[in-house]
């Protein structure tokens, strides 16, 4: 079962939401840190992780920070949910490059009882 904690966040596409869901889990393929972030409706509002070929270091989490989630990056730091980084490990997605946070907070919480519990099912 994903692990899900609330918090605000605003976003360039959807401004402001106030108790966010934020729904920890982990990619099938490498078992890497998967989040979403949901309205407090359930309504998906993005998808703040990607699973690439090389899976991130331990408690960290590949964040996609264009099209659709740009700026994403950012929020989450200011939000204190991964550690500001200005040389990250980044990793190559056809023409963009995704980059490599260490998880902290609420986030490696919620990530620490999912592996606790769910990790060993995938």
């Amino acid at each position: 079962m994903p692990q899900q904690f609330t918090n605000d966040i605003e976003t360039k596409y959807s401004g402001l939401i106030r108790d966010a869901n934020f729904v920890v889990s982990a990619y099938h393929a490498d078992k890497s840190p998967a989040l979403q972030i949901m309205s407090p409706e359930g309504e998906a509002v993005l998808t703040a992780s990607v699973c690439m070929d090389i899976p991130p270091e331990e408690d960290c989490i590949i964040i996609k920070d264009w099209s659709e989630n740009e700026g994403i990056e950012a929020v989450l730091i200011k939000a204190g949910l991964i550690e500001a980084n200005n040389d990250p490990r980044l990793h190559a997605s056809g023409f963009v490059l995704a980059g490599e946070f260490k998880m902290i907070g609420k986030l490696l919480e919620a990530w620490q009882k999912f592996k606790a519990t769910e990790l060993q099912y995938l």
